[in-house]
Formats: C-alpha cells, structure tokens, sequence
C-alpha cells in the first residue's frame, strides 16, 4: 500500500507544480515527531496540508489532530486518495477533516 500512497504523492505534486504551486513531501523521522501531514505546500497564496491515504486507508487520530492544528491557522486539509480529490478540496477552499 505504501507504493500506492507514493504514486498518489507524487502525482499531486506534479498537479501543484503544473498548477504555479509549490510542494514539499514530509518523510517522517524520530527527531521531527510523528502524525505530520504528507504534503505541505501552497498555489496561488493558500496554503495546504494533506494526508494522502488509498481509498480504503484511515488517518489515525493524531494525524487527525495535526492536520486540525493546520486548519486553524488557515491551510486548506484534508485526507485524500487521488488527484481528483486533492483538486476538488483545494478549489472548494475548506478542509474535509
């Protein structure tokens, strides 16, 4: 599953970059701490940072919880399983989570 989650990752960075966006991938370590967001970027001024899951993949609740810190300080989240997701959460402007 974790080769899924990369390809959904890596196909929404290149949606961002083609979308004059910016992206960074979060590899995860002991000394950054756990439940971060995967992706962590902004287009056109809003910032964002999402989890990225297969469609049948739940979010834990710390990274629940992380993503709602995010939320309050006005980056659109979400959990999401595909480019289509990713684009229909960032034009509607609001989080999912």
């Amino acid at each position: 599953m974790r080769k899924v989650e990369t390809g959904i990752q890596t196909a929404i960075q290149h949606y961002v970059q083609l979308s004059g966006g910016v992206c960074m991938k979060v590899h995860g370590s002991a000394i950054q701490g756990s439940a971060w967001p995967d992706l962590i970027g902004g287009i056109d001024g809003q910032p964002f940072a999402v989890e990225v899951k297969t469609p049948d993949g739940t979010p834990t609740r710390s990274q629940l919880a992380v993503l709602k810190l995010f939320e309050v300080q006005g980056y659109v989240t979400g959990v999401i399983s595909s480019t289509t997701e990713f684009e229909r959460l960032f034009n509607c402007g609001h989080s999912n989570v």
